[in-house]
């Protein structure tokens, strides 16, 4: 099962902490909230105790102290205060207020799955997942993933999603998969909203659908996701799914390519070196092959070697060029460090061996 990570945030009955500071009109709401928890809290009552932990954990109306938050937490849960049991559990998660301890998180967690809890049951699984604080069991961690997911917890449904999807913990499924994905898409996730885009632009577990796939992809772009940013300007590139738009496609892939894709940056480089979609301008163009380069992409490294070796966007350089043309041959792509050493003599060669060297050093590559 795909490792994933604990939910640290909590509905605790019908509040929410972000609500606190909008429920009183005095001009500190906040220590208004604080104050009347703590009222609450002192008489035993158990959602008082903890939204009073929960402001001590987040200094809302007082000094932020976690061991006040702990201390609050499980005066609660010792009461059966379903929340209080999760947000203990979650203490123990993290180390905050206490010292860490995983085994005791899981048992509160289970405590509260047992009265129903879905932030519990989610954190069940990946505490199964994991190997958190129990055995790793792939199947336990599907089984509490699946449960909380039908109770419409994203992060649920994302991670059975990926469950069925690769057959972890439960029989592949791509059908089931598809349909969980699509409900946390439904529910605004940028993750979920790429993978249905891309479940449509394959077929996989549903019939392919390009123009399904480019409104996923558009709404997961419009949130930042960049794979979903690259996926669309290829889309527009390519008309798959929508007409042929050269300058929609540079600006997906200028999006994409800012957030670090290293796809979206090679492709980006290719639309300034043939003029595709804005004017050709090589200087421009070798500064996004740098990009990729810098980051491994064989192509790159051959089409940044080739301009030093030209000298198109940047100064002829034979040395440079086939240090960049040997990072391509080792990534895979041979063609110009082969071309190259056809036609250099032997101590640009010895110097480009030395340069591409360095190249790795700086780079890690």
């Amino acid at each position: 099962m795909k490792k994933m990570s604990f939910k640290l945030w909590i509905m605790i009955g019908s509040t929410s902490l972000g609500l606190i500071a909008t429920s009183f009109a005095d001009s500190d709401p906040g220590a208004q909230a604080f104050l009347k928890y703590q009222e609450g809290a002192e008489q035993g009552d158990t959602e008082a105790q903890t939204l009073l932990g929960f402001c001590y954990a987040k200094g809302v109306g007082t000094a932020k102290n976690d061991q006040e938050a702990f201390k609050w937490y499980s005066k609660a849960a010792e009461e059966g205060n379903v929340d209080a049991e999760v947000l203990l559990g979650l203490s123990y998660t993290t180390g905050s207020g206490v010292a860490q301890d995983d085994q005791k998180a899981f048992e509160w967690y289970r405590k509260a799955a047992v009265q129903g809890n879905t932030t519990a049951w989610y954190n069940l699984g990946v505490c199964y997942a994991n190997g958190t604080g129990v055995s790793q069991d792939d199947r336990l961690a599907a089984k509490w993933y699946e449960a909380a997911a039908k109770k419409g917890d994203v992060d649920a449904q994302l991670a059975i999603a990926a469950g069925y999807a690769n057959g972890v913990g439960v029989l592949k499924d791509e059908q089931a998969a598809f349909r969980w994905y699509l409900a946390a898409a439904e529910q605004n996730d940028a993750d979920a909203q790429f993978m249905t885009a891309f479940f449509y632009s394959e077929g996989i577990g549903v019939p392919r659908d390009a123009e399904n796939a480019v409104m996923w992809y558009l709404i997961a772009a419009e949130q930042g996701v960049a794979g979903a940013q690259y996926n669309l300007g290829l889309c527009y590139s390519e008309g798959i799914g929508v007409p042929v738009d050269a300058e929609e496609s540079v600006f997906w892939f200028g999006e994409a390519a800012a957030q670090g894709d290293v796809s979206a940056q090679y492709s980006l480089g290719l639309c300034y070196a043939d003029g595709t979609g804005v004017p050709v301008d090589m200087q421009e163009a070798v500064v996004w092959y740098r990009k990729a380069a810098e980051q491994g992409d064989p192509a790159a490294q051959n089409s940044l070697g080739s301009c030093y070796a030209t000298g198109a966007g940047v100064q002829q350089d034979y040395v440079e060029a086939y240090a960049w043309a040997l990072h391509a041959s080792k990534n895979g792509n041979a063609e110009l460090k082969d071309a190259l050493a056809k036609v250099l003599s032997r101590r640009k060669i010895a110097k480009g061996q030395a340069r591409a060297k360095e190249i790795a050093e700086e780079i890690g590559d």
